[in-house]
């Protein structure tokens, strides 16, 4: 994008930083209630709609870390001051957009009185603009600021449940109360302490890091107690640990997560566990796929990683092992334990697909970490892409009864009635669909370790890949219509 002659080049690159995550929130709030009534009423879109206020609070300083540019953002001929206001207004403006398009679209289906309605979506705009930052500031990470900042409004919450439950005062508005106006104090904590942060803030890189240098004696020589331990370490268990480490944030909502289970059985009556735990499924698949490669370009160890003395198939081999392994555990084990235990009942027979769905979604964050140069933009570009991802089934829906209504009109006669019809679609749907997801698991993957061989991003490559994807996705969604309504032309469906 072009800098209008309107703007200035403080406002320019802050608005070139966070415009097309931006608007692809925008898009995905807009568009997606219109084919799926569930993001309305279930209330997945308001919870879109918090995730992408963090989000774009966390990267509104958190991409000149990602990007190495916060020596060159301290360095412009500008006052301090003028810099961290110019971040502050572009967030602020582009918040309180997505503030209003929510409230325009979610608004008429929340079950609260009309007064509050106002908190639901001004309270995580302020969350965005005014704590956010802050926390990225404290953790020097954009994924950092997101994860913290998510928790600090829930464990208000639950504080405040606590308090209400030890003064056995039953449910009233006088908590919601307690809960808005401590918030919106927290955020005025968080602005001075943003504001202080930011103007003690300093470009210092690290001079020792790693290296090591050797102190002299008396006589010339080194003493050898200054040298670091030269230990032989199986080299698989260094990279398994080095995996881990990139996937601190799995680590931390793993935490949030039983915590809130924790408070939703002693506070709440076990009636947020099921939602909580979806939510937590699907954050923690991108969040582990979006860290996978992009984490080390942000690090800067891509470089020196491909030319360790070990092959790439073996380091690539580890890297894959870590991920399913982690969404196995925390994002497909633990839910399923804790719901089991806590009495909600579970039906083995959708483990399969369960799974299933969350390794494709896994498969297409990892595919966007190895195109990206950060955790933070890969989560964003995995989040919109599975959020849209759930209008797939609607969409093969329509072209099947777009396919169905061809046939009817082309072969009139074709319309006898099998009983063994429906049982036959199923199967063959039962069969057909989890083939089609497992080859795009199969693809996205394969795609990603191909680009985690080189150090560089290639746009025409990405390019190439994204249109592979794409077009793979579009087949499979009219293989599965066209299949589903293929199966009347054999009079196998009856034609009421």
């Amino acid at each position: 994008m072009n800098r209008p002659p309107f703007m200035s080049w403080l406002v320019y690159k802050e608005v070139r930083a966070l415009f097309w995550p931006w608007a692809g929130f925008a898009l995905v709030l807009a568009i997606a209630p219109a084919a799926d009534e569930t993001f309305l009423i279930g209330g997945s879109g308001l919870v879109f709609y918090v995730a992408a206020a963090v989000v774009l609070g966390g990267m509104s300083i958190g991409h000149e870390y990602a990007h190495g540019t916060l020596v060159t953002w301290l360095a412009q001929p500008a006052p301090r001051r003028r810099l961290v206001l110019t971040k502050l207004l572009v967030l602020a403006v582009m918040l309180l957009t997505l503030a209003a398009l929510a409230f325009a679209v979610y608004s008429p289906y929340l079950h609260v009185p009309a007064r509050d309605r106002p908190a639901f979506f001004l309270l995580p705009a302020a969350c965005g603009v005014l704590i956010a930052p802050w926390m990225t500031l404290v953790g020097r990470s954009a994924t950092a600021g997101a994860v913290f900042t998510t928790a600090i409004p829930v464990m208000l919450l639950i504080g405040v449940s606590v308090v209400r439950r030890l003064i056995g005062a039953g449910p009233s508005p006088l908590a919601w109360t307690v809960f808005v106006y401590s918030l919106t104090a927290l955020c005025c904590v968080g602005a001075w302490q943003q504001w202080r942060l930011a103007q003690r803030l300093e470009g210092i890189e690290r001079a020792d890091g790693d290296l090591f240098v050797a102190r002299r004696s008396g006589r010339g020589t080194a003493r050898r107690r200054d040298l670091p331990a030269l230990n032989w370490r199986p080299p698989v268990r260094l990279l398994i640990t080095k995996e881990l480490r990139l996937h601190s944030l799995a680590f931390a909502l793993m935490l949030i997560y039983v915590v809130l289970v924790c408070a939703d059985v002693l506070l709440w009556g076990k009636v947020l566990t099921p939602i909580i735990s979806i939510c937590f499924t699907g954050v923690t698949a991108i969040a582990v796929g979006a860290c996978g490669i992009a984490e080390e370009r942000r690090w800067g160890t891509v470089e020196w990683q491909l030319l360790l003395p070990l092959s790439i198939r073996a380091q690539q081999t580890v890297k894959v092992g870590v991920i399913v392994g982690l969404i196995g555990v925390m994002g497909i084990a633990l839910p399923l334990t804790l719901s089991r235990l806590l009495g909600f009942g579970v039906s083995g027979s959708i483990v399969p697909a369960f799974a299933l769905v969350v390794l494709a979604v896994a498969a297409v964050a990892f595919y966007a970490s190895s195109a990206c140069s950060g955790g933070m933009p890969a989560f964003v570009i995995a989040l919109a892409t599975a959020t849209l991802g759930g209008l797939l089934p609607v969409s093969a829906s329509t072209v099947s009864h777009q396919a169905t209504e061809l046939w009817r009109e082309w072969f009139p006669r074709a319309v006898g009635v099998t009983p063994g019809g429906r049982w036959l679609v199923g199967e063959i749907v039962r069969i057909e669909t989890p083939l089609l997801v497992s080859g795009l698991v199969v693809l996205a993957t394969v795609l990603a370790l191909r680009n985690h061989r080189y150090a560089d991003l290639t746009r025409g490559r990405i390019v190439r890949q994204v249109g592979l994807l794409v077009f793979y996705v579009v087949v499979g969604v009219v293989t599965v219509g066209v299949t589903m309504s293929g199966v009347w032309l054999a009079g196998l469906l009856p034609t009421a």
